[in-house]
């Protein structure tokens, strides 16, 4: 940890005579690809709110997941642990009892915790609701839509905001949106704004992709249909981003308020073959949006519209939230404090630690290093050898020319980091197996989850 901002009196980090205690909101947009964001430069409206958003604080031009689903990414986010370490990888698995969880740490500082998600696979059921004071997953439905809007989500957020306003103690809030999920089916007014090509009602639904899964050969002009789509309902999400911020200002909390905006994994669309995502650790499932606005008492201008090009990750939204309120962070976690990143105000003390991100099924397990401009992805199929591929993110974005022939060294020297993960991981206790409910049951089953 380090020291903020000592000329305004907010002390320095193991300080605890002068606690700083903002609130904080930590915005989840569950499928969320970077490169289909107008605030990161794509072509289309997609994001107008993001943009305001991302003038008022720091971005992140490479961001990585953690996984490529919800699960052990979201899992990466609460506890500050790659998914080795803390475990959650299966559909059934739950968090351990075992991991301290954000909500935890920021409960027993004093904070009212409050989060709302619109995804089966953070739900209580799975321990994501630990340390919150109240924690509210709105179940998937049986419509075309399956998850619920943003829109319903900001209404739960809106009617805590109100019920909370006058109380003393700081709040953290967490909000897990879903709209850009599979199925693609944004609302009326958006799809006609951004798909008005596609007329087909049924396109982009869960039946519709699962024929196309199975066809495995897309039509001419279907992925960009589906492209579309997705943009609608990014846009939308997006709008309902903007409700929230403008509801957080009508309240007097935003310019207050310590907000991380951010996503669990994106999307493929067939760049490497494959649709949607938890099927490959590209870039295209793999990068995500991060974008953090400070309080302004710490801020300055140092720390707006600013943009990063260091690569971060999900595990180091744990320490930097806990490093501006000159609280500990647990021993053990994967990640680092953003904050000299952010304020400029010093160096990393440190080469920075190698990112590593996984995910598995029964077919196959799927992990990745990456560590300044190399990145290695092992791909180990059940009962055959493992494949290891060398890529150069930053001058080859689509992930396509494979560097380990040339630079074997490198890849060996990436493989080694992973084979020592899998060393610690060994030590540390595995997730449990939970028992879940047939209706929770059903709605991931209906998702492909189970």
């Amino acid at each position: 940890m380090i020291c903020l901002v000592v000329s305004m009196g907010l002390g320095c980090a193991g300080d605890s005579s002068i606690p700083f205690r903002p609130p904080i909101v930590v915005y989840l947009i569950d499928t969320l690809r970077p490169d289909h964001l107008s605030a990161y430069g794509y072509g289309r409206p997609t994001s107008p709110s993001m943009e305001a958003f991302a003038r008022d604080g720091v971005s992140f031009q490479n961001a990585l997941a953690q996984s490529s689903w919800t699960k052990p990414a979201v899992a990466s986010l609460f506890t500050g642990l790659s998914p080795q370490l803390h475990g959650t990888l299966a559909p059934r698995d739950g968090l351990s009892p075992e991991l301290p969880l954000l909500a935890e740490i920021l409960q027993q500082a004093g904070y009212r915790t409050l989060g709302v998600v619109a995804n089966g696979n953070a739900s209580n059921a799975f321990g994501f609701g630990r340390g919150f004071d109240r924690y509210r997953q709105l179940p998937e439905r049986f419509t075309p839509e399956v998850h619920r809007r943003s829109d319903e989500v900001n209404q739960v957020v809106f009617r805590w905001l109100a019920e909370n306003t006058d109380s003393p103690d700081p709040l953290f809030l967490y909000i897990h949106t879903a709209d850009p999920h599979a199925p693609y089916t944004p609302p009326r007014d958006y799809r006609k704004r951004f798909a008005p090509t596609v007329e087909e009602p049924g396109f982009g639904s869960l039946e519709h992709l699962r024929e196309l899964a199975a066809r495995n050969k897309p039509r001419p002009g279907e992925l960009e249909g589906l492209r579309a789509l997705y943009d609608g309902e990014i846009a939308f999400n997006d709008a309902s981003f903007g409700a929230l911020l403008e509801r957080l200002r009508e309240f007097g909390i935003y310019d207050a308020a310590l907000i991380v905006l951010l996503s669990d994994h994106g999307e493929g669309f067939g760049e490497h073959g494959q649709l949607q995502h938890g099927k490959t650790l590209f870039g295209e499932e793999q990068r995500i949006p991060l974008m953090i606005k400070l309080p302004a008492a710490i801020a300055g201008s140092a720390a707006r519209n600013v943009w990063l090009q260091e690569p971060v990750a999900q595990v180091d939204i744990l320490p930097t939230l806990l490093d501006i309120l000159n609280l500990a962070t647990p021993p053990g976690g994967s990640g680092r404090s953003l904050v000299p990143l952010m304020l400029r105000a010093a160096a990393p003390a440190e080469p920075a630690p190698p990112i590593f991100s996984s995910f598995e099924n029964e077919q196959i397990s799927v992990e990745s290093v990456t560590q300044g401009d190399r990145k290695l992805i092992k791909i180990s199929p059940r009962g055959a050898p493992s494949r290891n591929l060398l890529f150069d993110p930053q001058q080859d974005r689509g992930e396509r020319r494979r560097l380990e022939a040339r630079e074997p060294a490198t890849a060996h020297r990436l493989n080694e980091r992973l084979e020592a993960l899998h060393r610690e991981a060994a030590s540390r206790t595995r997730a449990p197996e939970v028992e879940i409910d047939e209706g929770l049951r059903a709605r991931l089953e209906a998702l492909g989850y189970l």
